[in-house]
């Protein structure tokens, strides 16, 4: 093999060689892209399931508004209205006392919520009390006819708000028996809020009762308002 030749053999080996090195270059490289996608995906299919199994926020529950009153003393039954006010005004003093006293409680409760309850898994006697009273309020209520003056903006209000109450101070209680302390707190925050927003609606209600016994002048009847 002449000298040209032995040069060309070299020569060849010399290029194959760095041929195989660039190819090793490139299917390396790929190969490490190749597992750091692997790893993004992975890492994003984690995060998504993830903020899937986030649990939702507990929906706070929201009452709707009471329309302010329109009344018109012209051709109206003041009978009847004397004797719906006469009826309702008992009802409305027994739920003012327990809205004074139960919002003490809840306003208490904002910075402790433990005082909403009456101790370790026991619920709260005032609460207790005023559930079954809540309950006595809206038979009551439901058994008094209410004239058409009154119906939407004094009676069904009136009725919602009590209703609303009780079952609010009801799922208080059943949160204060609860072992587990985060569904505790949740089911305490959901009800002490329903039970704010519904003693809310109830004080609406009821001065707009007072307003209508002075728009139809039947305080000398019922007697003035609070």
């Amino acid at each position: 093999m002449s000298s040209f030749e032995k040069s060309l053999v070299v020569g060849i080996g010399i290029v194959g060689a760095l041929v195989l090195c660039c190819l090793g270059a490139i299917l390396g490289a790929s190969f490490v892209n190749s597992r750091e996608g692997g790893r993004q995906t992975a890492v994003t299919n984690q995060t998504n399931l993830v903020q899937q199994q986030a649990v939702a926020p507990t929906a706070v529950p929201t009452l709707p508004p009471i329309e302010p009153p329109e009344f018109s003393p012209d051709a109206t039954n003041l009978t009847a209205l004397s004797a719906y006010a006469e009826e309702v005004k008992p009802i409305l003093e027994e739920g003012l006392t327990a809205a004074e006293r139960d919002g003490q409680i809840l306003e208490a409760g904002k910075n402790d919520p433990a005082a909403l309850c009456g101790g370790s898994r026991v619920a709260y006697p005032t609460f207790v009390a005023d559930a079954a009273l809540m309950d006595r309020l809206h038979r009551e209520l439901q058994q008094i006819e209410a004239p058409a003056e009154t119906a939407r903006q004094i009676h069904k209000p009136l009725s919602d708000s009590i209703k609303l109450w009780g079952e609010a101070l009801d799922n208080l209680n059943n949160s204060c028996e609860t072992a587990v302390p985060t569904e505790r707190d949740l089911l305490r925050l959901g009800a002490s809020l329903q039970a704010g927003g519904a003693i809310l609606n109830f004080h609406v209600a009821s001065d707009n009762f007072w307003r209508l016994v002075v728009v139809y002048g039947l305080e000398a009847i019922v007697g003035p308002g609070p």
